[in-house]
């Protein structure tokens, strides 16, 4: 401080010398003394400028006591908003707090945060803090329908899914199992069966299936019977005695006898009598409570159950395109007779979502909702948070990863204010561009001035060139 006041005081002396009236013969000696020490000097060298390493600090003017270097305006510095996210980095790095930032603090909403941890290493600092979440598939619940395949945008679930049909063979066309589907990929076209008379025997194989279903056959008349008169068991050698293999029928004194308590009513005796001489059981049907579940029609061995079929009749199927291999018609036993088959995917391997591929977004459970709960989240617990203490407020959770569920959201204050340069404090220094204060983001920009040296006012006394920090002040000898 005291030498800059030595030199205004020497700046005005000479200044001074120049006005005074009376001292003519003194300023003309004293300029020449002047002139010749410059030509002493360096006749043919003059101090200049470098454009391209000067940035109008105008830290050398107060070094030149002529007046030589001509700066109408320093550098002018500014924050470009559209690329600052209010770090704060540059501020410590100003000595004279000329840089104004309002620190925004960013949050994490932890009812939409899905643990997913793909923010994780985008944080330059780590202070994003997720639990280690992972899902897995519980083989034991699995259906292997694969219906959470598609759902995975990664494509990290693996299944070999099964294929269902029915075997028309065995199918009894009852039905059940296509109600029994929701997905109303199951196709049967039911018939109806009807009881024919002429051919039954009374055996009752009809009532026993019945019995579990509508119960629509009836005994009318319970037991067989012998016509008197009509048999001749010297003519036939008493052939229903001899085919009875429940020894039901006994001939005695010319005459037919059935034993009601073994008698299994199987018909054989009506069929090997040739003189029509008994009268089977009779059964009934009622079909108002036809399930139409056609257990009646293989139990009866003597085509006594017409079976009637609707029209545009098909063999059942299962529509492939419809069934989302849930497995429930099979896995639900609702299929009496066998018929629904179920085919493994060749090859098989258990179900499993591979870890390494996994992305942990959860959207297998989020969008796909097993409806038998086989996918598992594994939760090691903690909530999702963003460290304040580790966080530099860089903004790259949110300017360099877009979260997909909209988790991560910038927090501003009450007192928040767009971020700038006071013009009053700044003394346009460049140490924020120089050295770099803002490397990751290049926010702080500035209107370049620079300086020039007047070569008639300059006296070579050389005292710029040591002061200019950014070595943009040389003595050219072109």
């Amino acid at each position: 401080m005291i030498e800059n006041e030595k030199n205004i005081a020497r700046r005005d002396f000479l200044k001074n010398a120049a006005k005074l009236a009376t001292g003519g013969l003194l300023l003309a000696s004293f300029g020449g003394f002047i002139n010749s020490c410059r030509k002493m000097a360096d006749p043919y060298a003059f101090y200049k400028v470098n454009k391209n390493k000067c940035i109008g600090c105008g830290e050398c003017l107060d070094y030149c006591y002529y007046d030589a270097i001509y700066l109408p305006e320093k550098t002018y510095y500014f924050i470009d908003k559209s690329l600052c996210v209010d770090c704060d980095k540059c501020v410590s790095g100003c000595k004279q707090a000329a840089i104004q930032i309002a620190i925004a603090r960013y949050e994490i909403d932890q009812l939409k945060c899905n643990e997913c941890q793909q923010c994780v290493p985008v944080c330059p600092s780590q202070a994003i803090e997720i639990p280690a979440v992972n899902y897995q598939i519980n083989q034991q619940t699995c259906r292997e329908c694969g219906q959470c395949i598609p759902v995975c945008p990664q494509s990290a679930i693996h299944i070999s899914v099964p294929s269902y049909s029915i075997d028309q063979s065995s199918c009894t066309e009852c039905g059940k199992c296509s109600s029994y589907c929701s997905h109303e990929a199951i196709h049967v076209w039911q018939s109806n069966y009807i009881l024919n008379q002429s051919n039954c025997v009374g055996c009752g194989n009809c009532i026993t299936v019945c019995q579990t279903e509508g119960n629509c056959f009836t005994y009318s008349v319970l037991n067989y019977s012998v016509v008197q008169g009509n048999c001749q068991p010297s003519i036939c050698n008493k052939i229903c005695q001899t085919t009875c293999l429940q020894n039901a029928i006994t001939v005695t004194s010319g005459q037919a006898h059935i034993n009601t308590s073994l008698c299994n009513k199987c018909g054989e005796c009506i069929a090997s009598c040739p003189f029509n001489n008994f009268i089977p059981a009779k059964v009934q049907q009622d079909t108002t409570n036809c399930t139409k579940c056609g257990k009646c029609l293989p139990v009866c061995g003597h085509n006594a159950i017409d079976k009637i079929t609707p029209a545009g009749y098909q063999s059942p199927y299962i529509d492939q395109t419809a069934c989302t291999h849930c497995g429930d018609c099979y896995l639900g036993e609702v299929c009496e007779s066998g018929a629904l088959q179920k085919t493994p995917a060749n090859p098989h391997f258990n179900p499993e979502i591979n870890q390494s591929e996994c992305n942990r977004c959860g959207d297998c459970i989020t969008l796909n909702a097993c409806s038998y709960e086989a996918i598992v989240k594994n939760d090691p617990g903690g909530l999702p948070i963003i460290n304040t203490s580790a966080c530099t407020h860089c903004g790259d959770c949110t300017t360099l990863f877009q979260c997909p569920k909209d988790a991560i959201s910038r927090w501003e204050p009450a007192s928040y204010h767009e971020p700038f340069i006071d013009t009053n404090l700044c003394t346009s220094c460049g140490d924020c561009t120089e050295k770099t204060f803002c490397v990751d983001y290049h926010a702080i920009e500035r209107d370049l001035h620079t300086a020039e040296i007047d070569e008639d006012s300059c006296y070579k006394c050389g005292k710029c060139e040591p002061s200019c920090r950014f070595d943009a002040i040389k003595k050219d000898h072109s």
